[in-house]
């Protein structure tokens, strides 16, 4: 088996990116033990040099920190994988501090194999590499022939795919990875059914992460949403979810009316924490939609879902909005009072809070010549939110303004909003 081992890696091309030397010197005896010379290693510090490097002289093997001087490799293993989609001759292996979700992910998206986790020792070292060599080493003729199906798909050559898909259709066709390539190549010819399909046999035959997203992409991209719905449910309860794939997640929620479901999942995401602010963002913009939408019929999950979506998206106008509107909605106004407090420390966020805190005052027991000279400031600032009209022109009735000035709020408040002239006339009727 060492034999073989050998031949895998012997005439590779090696690059070993990382900023600590130690990492790198170590490496490099593993491979120097499996008869790789010097000059067939090449080593990087930092990410982008590896990057411009990767594309022009397409190494067989990539050994790297997950993070090199700050920045993650996510990029580079992304560059990596475009340039080796035969699965059978690359090696990936990875070296990171701790366990992070962005890393898993990206194992699995990338399909590559191993991860390393510091500290480690020289047999754990050598153990991780033998092994992933001796799993290579071992692979059935049809398997190799089934991953070069792979790579001659990316290159293009469509009649070399259909004889790999012939003459494996008997060995492997119960295989999750024959269906994937029939997948893909369905897709390549414009056959999106018959890749569904393809991809469904693949889930069937545990085909895990792999069949189940790409499933999922293919069924949001054919609007097909009851079963994405299903798909991407067997997905997030498996594993964890790219971001990539969160806004077609919210979509599909949305369209299927499987709000619950979707403010279960930001709450546990919520719960293990969120290192990617972005992914935060759209998790919480997901919240506010969903708990819109189930509003006062579960009125306990709603609330919770807006508080976790202001925790994600507090610095973000659309989300504060969005979830400070649902609040009111449900009528907790000494609430939204609160958290008004709590959020006026962003300055981006000075109007929508103060339309907020605004429509708030009136069930929170404020006198109504009060509210009245506060919406005028407001709308003397600029501020022409129907809300705050139609607060405005209720507290302004209720203080006894006269009919003449009545009216010629009502005319201003239709200026802005003309399709609610009739509704703004009745307030001070």
């Amino acid at each position: 088996m060492d034999k073989k081992l050998k031949e895998l890696v012997s005439k590779s091309l090696i690059f070993l990116v990382s900023e600590n030397k130690l990492d790198r010197m170590a490496w490099k005896k593993v491979f120097n033990d499996l008869s790789v010379k010097p000059e067939q290693i090449v080593f990087f510090e930092d990410v982008s040099k590896a990057l411009e490097a990767i594309k022009t002289r397409r190494p067989r093997a990539l050994i790297c920190s997950y993070v090199v001087k700050d920045e993650r490799v996510d990029q580079l293993l992304v560059e990596y994988r475009k340039l080796n989609p035969d699965l059978s001759k690359d090696f990936t292996l990875v070296v990171a501090e701790q366990k992070e979700e962005s890393l898993e992910l990206a194992s699995l998206e990338l399909e590559l194999d191993a991860i390393l986790y510091k500290p480690y020792t020289t047999q754990d070292l050598e153990g991780k590499v033998h092994e992933v060599l001796k799993r290579k080493a071992s692979m059935p003729k049809s398997f190799r022939t089934l991953f070069k199906g792979f790579a001659d798909l990316d290159q293009g050559k469509e009649e070399a795919v259909e004889k790999v898909l012939e003459d494996l259709s008997g060995d492997c066709e119960s295989k999750p990875r024959f269906q994937i390539l029939k997948a893909q190549y369905s897709l390549v010819k414009g056959d999106k059914p018959q890749a569904i399909s393809a991809y469904e046999e693949a889930c069937r035959q545990g085909g895990g992460y792999t069949a189940l997203s790409r499933l999922f992409d293919v069924l949001v991209e054919e609007s097909r949403i009851e079963e994405a719905f299903s798909v991407i449910r067997e997905l997030v309860e498996a594993y964890p979810l790219h971001p990539k794939r969160l806004s077609d997640f919210i979509k599909v929620c949305i369209l299927s009316s499987n709000y619950h479901f979707f403010v279960e999942f930001g709450e546990k995401a919520f719960e293990r924490g969120l290192r990617d602010k972005a992914f935060g963002y759209q998790l919480g913009a997901g919240l506010a939609i969903c708990a819109k939408s189930i509003g006062i019929a579960d009125r306990k999950v709603a609330i919770e879902a807006n508080l976790k979506a202001l925790k994600l998206g507090g610095d973000r106008i659309q989300i504060v909005d969005r979830a400070l509107k649902n609040l009111l909605t449900l009528e907790e106004h000494n609430l939204v009072r609160e958290l008004v407090e709590e959020l006026w420390h962003e300055e981006s966020l000075e109007e929508t809070l103060e339309i907020a805190e605004y429509r708030a005052l009136e069930a929170c027991g404020e006198a109504p010549f009060q509210i009245f000279q506060r919406g005028i400031a407001l709308t003397n600032k600029g501020v022409h939110d129907f809300h705050v009209y139609e607060v405005l022109l209720r507290s302004a009735k209720k203080a006894g303004r006269k009919p003449e000035s009545l009216e010629e709020m009502a005319d201003t408040a239709s200026k802005h909003h003309p399709e609610k002239s009739a509704y703004f006339r009745s307030l001070v009727g």
